[in-house]
């Protein structure tokens, strides 16, 4: 998944969340002497937590949705079965590929929700520390998901084409021109 596509709803939620904190809290920051880093640390990023979580929610929901086009290019997952539905034209197929990712991509969501409302000012302390330890879990889990496809995949290079006569040939004369090299 392309990366810059996460970027944008992260990096705006980021901006209105910080932008949108009132004056009287910043200027209560600064009277009590704080530096723009220990405001920022202390003050704005914790107010503007839940505006970043729903920027991450929609990056993450994009991201499982977008995850499907990466059948096209033959890395497999949900999407191919998506494309194999489409070009034997079976629904049953489509919605073999289609239903899973559709779940897959609700759960994200709603467990990016019960996060962002855990981290809101409403909350208590101990719901702020727990869905913390539950966030940094996510994303250390995420990290080590990631570093072993990324160690498994080392060195396979996968050649897609369009399901077309001509495309699988120039997609096959492409694979053995790169295996030779």
């Amino acid at each position: 998944d392309e990366p810059g596509y996460a970027l944008l709803p992260i990096g705006r939620s980021t901006i209105v969340g910080i932008t949108g904190i009132d004056r009287s809290i910043r200027g209560a920051g600064v009277a009590m002497g704080m530096t723009p880093r220990e405001l920022l640390r202390q003050v704005e990023l914790p107010l503007a937590l839940p505006s970043i979580i729903a920027g991450v929610r929609v990056a993450a929901v994009v991201g499982v949705g977008s995850a499907t086009i990466a059948a096209a290019i033959g890395a497999g997952g949900l999407g191919q079965y998506i494309y194999r539905g489409l070009s034997m034209v079976d629904s049953t197929v489509i919605l073999a590929g289609a239903i899973p990712a559709a779940l897959l991509a609700l759960i994200v969501d709603g467990a990016l929700l019960w996060l962002e409302r855990q981290l809101s000012p409403r909350h208590r302390a101990h719901s702020r520390r727990a869905a913390a330890a539950v966030a940094v879990s996510l994303v250390v889990l995420a990290l080590g998901t990631s570093a072993a496809m990324a160690t498994r995949a080392a060195g396979e290079i996968a050649v897609g084409s369009k399901n077309f006569t001509e495309q699988l040939l120039l997609g096959e004369i492409v694979a053995q021109t790169i295996g030779r090299g």
